[in-house]
């Protein structure tokens, strides 16, 4: 597993900062090829495996983590940290409790032979013996100082520029290690401290207070002592949440981190949705120039034939343009051309709600488009998953603005249940009201289903959504457009609001924490298993 901090290495200049990624160190079993497997995942950490034939290491990756931690199991191969600038000693860190590791020839030695925290070259022995201890201080060849820990303790012993963990004994390790960055020489005592626990699984919840939202962190941890993460600048955290200002140090891309002691933390989210910009005047003259201007040729277009030479992206941004003129008729009292251009808006949103130009894919869980599916580079990649946010939203508003302004008759029904009253896995009512109903779940689930994984783009840590879908990228991930993803989110929210189901409003969890982020500062397919849903 390689495993880089970027800070130190970030270029920032007028137009961009960036922080390219390299393998400050890489853990793993020595000389094995074996690569990684993912073993599982949820909202905000993942499991991965890397075996030999007797052995395996199990790693845990969680957001907000100061440590990479594994689990050794099996004997057979040594556990090795290297590094691309090497690794030039590793010491028992300050404190540790250390004991001599010299060999078995000379266990009965007494005097000279006693333990200190860079061992003892013992002459009866012909060589230099190894620190048996819980906690290294790893210093690499560039300088940079990590730290090692071990449970139970362990021996280590630097070998051709690497850091070779076996036990007290010299044979295959088995236990748990840790690996971590020290930022600040303060900080390391801190992870010293906390080094006994780490998360091993994680868990998620948004609830919807009267004027704000909450967003609960949790961790699943093992070990022992108090478990520690790291939260970004953005997490205002409420309910009595302790820091920890000695784990000081921390940065990123996104702002220096904060240091929270405890398994579960809450974010306070202040937000709201409101249908109009606030602006202070409208003209009526203007808006109704605009409408007449837009809406002047629309009764011989083919709406279909357009969707399908436009693409989702293009369909759906004219559908937002009516829809927003549309709103901007009805605050000014334009009632008849908000209603032309609400129809607008649905007619262009409709071939997008029938069988024609959408599709649902079971491999992935997802909508996707027709083209899309047949292509990976039509529709701006829809078919693998990219920018899905960006396409149903446009779809979202102009349907929402559409039933708010024209009402449910707009929509066809078949049935007496009307479709904003049933679950998005068993919507029947009418297809318009199945399909929408699928857009808002591939997009914002408020949670994971049979069809449907959880917020598909949203990045629940980071605050922002991700783009890429199932795009490999040369920066990792992009979210390349934060104004078009606030808006899908707001358009749910929109849409949820113009049902009148307050069931629904638990869809506002994605956008508003999406709104509030932008304002603060990969995955391939396989023939077998494709892997988590993007």
């Amino acid at each position: 597993l390689e495993i880089g901090y970027g800070p130190p290495r970030r270029v920032v200049s007028a137009k961009s900062v960036s922080e390219p990624f390299v393998a400050d160190v890489s853990l793993g079993l020595e000389g094995s090829s074996a690569g990684l497997e993912l073993l599982g995942f949820d909202e905000l950490s993942a499991r991965f495996e890397v075996r030999s034939r007797r052995r395996r290491c199990v790693f845990y990756l969680a957001r907000g983590s100061p440590y990479v931690t594994a689990e050794a199991r099996g004997g057979g191969e040594a556990i090795a940290v290297s590094a691309v600038s090497g690794v030039a000693s590793a010491e028992a860190a300050e404190g540790a409790d250390a004991r001599c590791a010299a060999r078995t020839a000379c266990s009965g030695l007494q005097g000279d032979c006693c333990p200190t925290s860079k061992g003892l070259y013992l002459d009866c022995c012909g060589e230099a013996s190894a620190t048996v201890a819980s906690a290294f201080s790893l210093v690499l060849g560039d300088g940079a100082s990590w730290r090692l820990y071990a449970e139970p303790a362990a021996r280590v012993e630097v070998r051709d520029r690497r850091a070779v963990v076996t036990d007290a004994a010299g044979q295959s390790f088995e236990g748990v290690l840790r690996v971590a960055v020290v930022p600040s020489r303060e900080a390391a005592a801190a992870l010293d401290e906390y080094a006994g626990a780490y998360a091993v699984s994680s868990n998620f919840s948004a609830r919807e207070t009267r004027d704000a939202l909450e967003l609960e962190f949790g961790w699943v941890a093992r070990g022992s002592g108090q478990l520690a993460m790291l939260a970004l600048p953005h997490h205002d955290l409420v309910d009595g949440t302790r820091f920890e200002p000695r784990l000081a140090g921390f940065d990123s891309l996104k702002g220096p981190l904060r240091a929270v002691v405890g398994s579960r933390w809450t974010t306070r989210v202040e937000d709201a949705a409101p249908w109009l910009a606030p602006r202070e005047s409208r003209d009526p003259t203007a808006v109704r120039l605009l409408v007449d201007s837009d809406l002047s040729n629309l009764a011989s277009t083919d709406e279909l034939a357009l969707a399908k030479a436009t693409g989702v992206y293009g369909s759906g941004k004219r559908a937002t343009r009516f829809a927003s003129l549309a709103v901007a008729a009805d605050a000014v009292g334009l009632d008849d051309q908000a209603a032309l251009a609400a129809t607008a808006a649905l007619d262009a949103v409709m071939p997008w709600l029938g069988d024609d130009l959408l599709v649902y894919d079971e491999t992935y869980r997802g909508v996707v488009t027709v083209a899309g599916l047949a292509d990976r580079n039509a529709d701006f990649g829809n078919g693998w998953y990219n920018d899905h946010h960006y396409h149903y939203g446009y779809l979202l508003y102009a349907a929402a603005v559409a039933l708010k302004l024209l009402g449910r008759e707009a929509f066809e029904k078949t049935s007496s249940t009307p479709w904003w009253r049933r679950r998005q896995t068993s919507l029947a009512a009418s297809r318009a009201g199945r399909a929408l109903a699928s857009l808002v779940a591939d997009v914002a689930s408020r949670r994971p289903t049979r069809d449907f994984p959880f917020a598909r783009h949203k990045d629940l840590y980071d605050g922002h959504s991700w783009a890429s879908g199932l795009f490999d990228m040369n920066d990792g991930r992009s979210q390349e457009s934060v104004s078009e993803a606030a808006h899908c989110y707001y358009a749910v929210a929109l849409l949820a609001d113009a049902a009148g189901d307050d069931e629904d409003r638990d869809d506002l969890a994605p956008r508003a924490n999406k709104r509030r982020r932008s304002r603060k500062p990969r995955t391939t397919p396989a023939a077998t298993d494709p892997g988590p849903p993007p």
